[in-house]
């Protein structure tokens, strides 16, 4: 089960890193807009 371990981990670093970046992307558009108040939920 050690090589399925691995590759859960592989893919848990890869999500998170993409939910990450998108919540980035969110906050910067968000910004532009003067829509802040919602983001701070996230």
């Amino acid at each position: 089960s050690r090589p399925l371990s691995g590759w859960a981990v592989r893919v848990g670093e890869g999500q998170s890193l993409v939910l990450k970046t998108s919540i980035l992307k969110i906050k910067e558009s968000g910004r532009k807009r003067g829509e802040l108040p919602f983001l701070v939920l996230l």
